[in-house]
């Protein structure tokens, strides 16, 4: 980190690369969406780049990047969208929406499958 202070665009890269993977995960479990989680890892490090001359090394660098990625799941959870919103079960035409078959596994739901028996093994 102390590299990427610097501007050291390489050493960010092999930041990014080496943490990304928790970050989503980290995100994952808090929002529930895998997708909205990567998106949101993405932004994280956008912030890491931006604040990289505010940060001090008395701290080891996960604590400074797990605070930020908290305070952005946080921040992503008083959204709008996370409130409840709900929408009705009609189209514009006032005809019922077709719904996906609901038995079929749904791309989210296989991501975070995989993800819930890697944690387990």
């Amino acid at each position: 980190m102390e590299r990427v202070r610097e501007g050291d665009r390489d050493a960010f890269r092999a930041l990014y690369d080496r943490h990304i993977g928790a970050v989503v995960r980290y995100a994952t479990g808090f929002l529930g969406s895998a997708a909205r989680a990567e998106e949101l890892g993405q932004d994280v490090f956008v912030q890491v780049y931006r604040a990289r001359e505010r940060w001090e090394p008395r701290a080891r660098f996960t604590t400074w990047l797990y605070t930020i990625a908290h305070n952005r799941c946080l921040n992503e959870l008083r959204r709008f969208d996370y409130r409840g919103r709900t929408e009705s079960l009609e189209g514009q035409d006032g005809e019922p929406l077709d719904f996906p078959d609901s038995t079929a596994a749904q791309g989210d739901e296989r991501v975070s499958a995989n993800e819930l028996r890697e944690r387990l093994r």
